[in-house]
């Protein structure tokens, strides 16, 4: 079969997909109820179904009646018996997958179960809805004519455990990939599923240059790495002068606004077509389907239940949640889930609104924990990246990466927040960026204006540029290069601000 009938008759099959997908669209509360219940059946004899009554269990309200919310360290001593290999403990029979997440860079990994059924019903489902979705949007799209390149990490097995392996959710997916489907991927899966990332980077860098790529996805700032080196190996000045019909970039874990000019350079024509997704170690719970907005479109039967925590709950110790049909349109909520994996009232720390009711669209607003209120100006995720994005438009520089924490008032005479960046192009007053992305910050968040007034609470900010490769020499340090592992963006201390310089001055000191 020729590569271009492959593509028709895969291109006929995802048209079905879409049907699918708009039934779930057209039903959303039956779909999503019918997604609780296959959990609820699924869990029944386990030891975790004992353990809370599940057989006392018939709708939401005796749910949420019976079970607790629970974070990942209450799950872990159920995890660790199933890694251990013991069977039907939060999902009947032994679990033998398990994707470790790492969303920031914090020493502790978590070890995602993913059950066969998850894994087939949730992620497997949801990336073939993501296809479908893409030749919806953009039919000339060829995704089963060219290569098609996911930036990876790792799979691995248990020491106390040779049976069970681990990686992040993209190892995993990419690892049981169909056999039909792996011709169409680069680099080989040797390569992509390399441990060393930058034997693997600088391997890809030689193998995908040479193929003609037509979908991309990965999280920005290991992407940029690639295509940067890339550019450097093939001695030009843009990737479509390497991959000239690349169509599609699918990205996702942090905010794309800052990469979006290194982006847009690499990609100058437009051609490329940006699409965020929410796809967490825990499940698939959201893809953009429209490419003039930026909101996501919520996945409701895909393996995944999800509850709504308004944010006049976060602080008590049991807080209660809301459902789907009770949801309001942009009010932050922070989600707990269910899956077909065993994970039951489990809260992610991600914070969402909802953009949208019909469909149910939502758009990620930060972590719960990724937030500094070091002087009652809670500043969130979304309002950084917003800030810095149009701050880079304004003085014409460009981003690799940043993190901000605070100096409180104990260390200088006022409250202060510090931006450590590391520019690609770096604007040219350090001072009248710090400036603007002061304003910025004002604009969009009324606490922080309100902290800023007078100078009297907060000075304003400062900007220390740092040196090419800061943060991935800390990321190597920390054993979270490349992969999903992501720089954290806001911290309440200076612990992770502290660490990077301290970094950067035993490398002076070395000079």
């Amino acid at each position: 079969m020729t590569l271009s009938a492959t593509n028709f008759i895969l291109k006929q099959y995802l048209k079905t997909r879409q049907k699918r997908l708009h039934r779930v669209m057209q039903e959303p509360l039956t779909c999503h109820q019918g997604t609780l219940a296959e959990i609820l059946n699924t869990q029944q004899n386990t030891a975790w179904g004992n353990q809370f009554c599940y057989h006392q269990i018939s709708d939401l309200k005796s749910y949420k009646k019976q079970v607790p919310i629970h974070r990942y360290e209450e799950f872990y001593p159920w995890i660790k018996k199933m890694i251990e290999g013991q069977p039907d403990v939060l999902h009947p029979g032994v679990i033998t997958r398990f994707a470790r997440s790492s969303g920031t860079s914090n020493d502790k990994s978590k070890y995602i179960p993913l059950a066969d059924k998850m894994l087939s019903a949730g992620h497997d489902t949801a990336s073939w809805d993501l296809l479908s979705t893409i030749y919806d949007l953009r039919p000339d799209t060829k995704i089963f004519v060219n290569k098609n390149l996911i930036m990876g990490g790792s799979i691995h097995s248990f020491d106390e455990n040779p049976n069970a392996i681990y990686g992040d959710i993209s190892a995993i997916t990419l690892n049981n990939l169909p056999p039909f489907s792996r011709p169409y991927y680069t680099p080989d899966f040797e390569t992509a599923l390399l441990d060393d990332w930058e034997e693997k980077i600088s391997l890809m860098v030689k193998i995908c240059s040479e193929v003609k790529v037509e979908m991309m996805a990965g999280v920005p700032s290991w992407t940029l790495v690639l295509l940067q080196k890339i550019i450097e190996y093939k001695k030009v000045e843009t990737m479509e002068q390497v991959w000239n019909e690349a169509s599609i970039y699918i990205h996702g874990g942090v905010g794309f606004e800052p990469y979006r000019k290194s982006f847009d350079s690499l990609f100058p024509s437009k051609r490329l077509a940006y699409m965020e997704v929410y796809n967490a170690s825990e499940g698939f719970f959201a893809f953009q389907n429209d490419l003039n907005t930026d909101d996501l479109l919520l996945l409701l039967d895909h393996g995944v239940y999800f509850e709504f925590i308004p944010t006049e709950e976060f602080g008590k110790t049991h807080p209660e949640t809301i459902s789907l049909q009770e949801v309001e349109l942009h009010k932050t909520y922070a989600l707990v889930i269910s899956t077909l994996s065993g994970l039951s009232r489990y809260r992610l720390g991600d914070t969402i609104k909802f953009t949208s009711l019909n469909p149910f669209k939502i758009k990620i607003v930060g972590r719960e924990q990724q937030y500094i209120n070091a002087f009652g100006e809670e500043l969130m995720v979304h309002n950084a990246e917003s800030a810095i994005s149009r701050t880079a438009i304004k003085t014409n520089a460009t981003l690799k990466d940043y993190t901000v924490a605070p100096f409180y008032i104990a260390d200088v005479d006022r409250g202060k927040h510090e931006w450590l960046i590391e520019f690609e192009q770096e604007p040219e007053s350090l001072s009248r960026f710090a400036e603007e992305l002061d304003n910025e910050l004002k604009a969009i968040n009324s606490d922080y204006n309100a902290k800023r007034s007078y100078d009297l609470v907060m000075q304003q900010l400062t900007i220390t540029s740092l040196p090419s490769g800061t943060f991935n020499k800390w990321m190597r340090q920390k054993g979270k290069l490349g992969g999903q592992n992501k720089v954290p963006r806001l911290s309440n201390d200076r612990i992770i601000a502290e660490e990077i310089l301290k970094s950067i001055k035993n490398i002076n000191a070395k000079r």
